[in-house]
């Protein structure tokens, strides 16, 4: 039903928001590379498990597309785990809602997109950096340029790795050996990176409850997101999508007592809108292909 998916991705936004605050609580005491094999041991093991339950085959005839997801993925992850490291919960979670305009721009570039004019790309780009702008501030104590950098990085990666995912669809592969690919490539990168950076195999998996919570956060997010996707009407569920920022703010104030400011609250009406925008004319040029085809 509609009203369930919809609270499926109220929920999602929520535990994303979650896992953003927790990232920030631990700080950086324990490297990106922990964090992220964290992230991805659960929901690897899962699917390993329910992949052998279904039988579904672990080889995958468009495998150079799932390499490519994870290279993709395992960039986003890294930038969002820094991100949430060392700037506030709510600027953290506001560069993952930047992908939707990155996707127009791929789009257009690749030229699947010709029918949105380049004024108005441009507008939703301005409009949507400007935004990050002021909701990173770059001026302001702890924030720098290489905040806004990596914000690009994840907003741009996280665009690629949708598009690679649309694209693995088409060829029907399972939902599980998708999410397999992607846990997996980036659990193998954090156990690979863990042990030539710290020269041995101790601490490759940390046992702290904190870091241990992650992975489970993570299982939650993807099986709430998937869920509510799959089944609910695509406009309600994006208005829910985007209460993933006012979650990490109230998350922020909170827990840290981090205040959103008139700078960057304006900043965070921007991304929501060019996300929005973005969003609404590749789903309209989607529509359209899908009408089209029929």
């Amino acid at each position: 039903p509609p009203m369930s998916s919809s609270l499926l991705i109220l929920l999602s936004a929520f535990f994303g928001a979650c896992e953003t605050a927790l990232i920030r609580s631990i700080g950086t005491t324990h490297d990106f590379l922990e964090l992220m094999t964290a992230q991805y041991l659960g929901v690897s093991i899962l699917c390993t498990f329910w992949m052998i339950r279904t039988r579904t085959p672990f080889l995958a005839p468009c495998w150079r597309l799932h390499l490519a997801r994870g290279c993709t993925g395992l960039c986003a992850s890294v930038s969002a785990i820094i991100l949430a490291q060392e700037i506030p919960v709510c600027s953290a979670e506001c560069m993952l809602y930047t992908s939707p305009f990155f996707i127009l721009l791929i789009m257009r570039v690749m030229k699947q997109e010709s029918r949105v004019s380049f004024l108005t790309l441009a507008a939703i780009l301005t409009v949507g950096f400007g935004g990050c702008i002021l909701v990173l501030n770059p001026t302001a104590d702890g924030l720098t340029i290489r905040h806004l950098i990596l914000g690009g990085i994840l907003g741009f990666s996280a665009a690629c790795s949708t598009l690679l995912l649309r694209t693995v669809g088409k060829r029907g592969e399972p939902v599980v050996r998708t999410t397999f690919y992607l846990s997996t490539f980036c659990l193998a990168a954090g156990l690979i990176g863990g042990f030539f950076y710290r020269g041995g195999a101790e601490g490759l998996i940390s046992t702290e409850p904190k870091v241990l919570l992650i992975g489970l956060i993570v299982l939650i997010v993807q099986l709430c997101r998937a869920g509510g996707w799959k089944y609910g009407n695509w406009f309600v569920n994006s208005v829910f999508y985007f209460s993933g920022i006012p979650f990490a703010a109230m998350l922020g104030f909170l827990l840290f007592g981090e205040k959103v400011g008139v700078e960057a609250l304006i900043g965070i009406v921007l991304i929501i809108g060019a996300s929005a925008a973005a969003t609404m004319l590749e789903r309209r040029k989607t529509r359209k292909s899908a009408s089209s085809a029929g």
